[in-house]
Formats: structure tokens, sequence, C-alpha cells
């Protein structure tokens, strides 16, 4: 598996052209590409219908319609099972974990 190479040659292969970051995957490297791009409208093709912000990445639009959601239970998701404090999005809740690592005494009372 390209992922477990220990040799860095090997393991990324995709190189951008442009800035030399490098990738193991070519969808990766592709959809880094677009924060070269100088053209707004191809670098932000995808809009919020409701405030206009306009995103990158279809990933990242998505992500941001969790703030015009009005029912809780579709805006939180991601609950945390230490202290029950809800997140919309699951990165927010693996940062919020890093808390109750370093002291499992940590409550909601926070």
């Amino acid at each position: 598996m390209i992922i477990h190479e220990r040799d860095p040659n090997l393991k990324y292969q995709f190189t951008c052209n442009l800035c030399h970051k490098s990738f193991t995957h070519k969808p990766n490297s592709t959809r880094h590409m677009i924060i070269h791009e100088r053209d707004t409208n191809l670098k932000y093709q995808f809009t919020c219908g409701l405030c206009q912000k306009s995103f990158t990445c279809k990933k990242s639009l998505r992500g941001h319609m969790l703030i015009h959601e009005c029912d809780p239970n579709l805006k939180y998701q991601f609950t945390c099972d230490v202290c029950q404090k809800s997140f919309n999005q699951k990165k927010n809740l693996k940062c919020h974990m890093i808390i109750h690592e370093r002291d499992p005494k940590i409550s909601i009372y926070l």
C-alpha cells in the first residue's frame, strides 16, 4: 500500500509543478491545484444560495450549509460521549476530544 510506503519518493508520487507540494493520490493533487487559480470565478465554483458565500469545493459548501439549519438535530450531528456537547462538524468534535484526553475529569461545566 502506498500510504505505508517508507520511501517518500514512492509514497508521494504526485507533485504540484507550481509549489512542489506532494500527494499520495492523484485526486488530492488535482483538488490542490485550485488554490493556484487566479480567476475567482473558477476558484470559487460553489456558492451558498442563502448568503452568497463561495467555496472552492462542494464538501466545504455542504459543511457551511449547516449554519443555516434551524433543526438542532440536523445542525449538530456529532456529540461528545464524555460531556454530551454537540458539534456541526466531525473535525470540531475531534478537536474537542483532545480536552478530555488531557484531563479526563474535565466535564460540561467548563
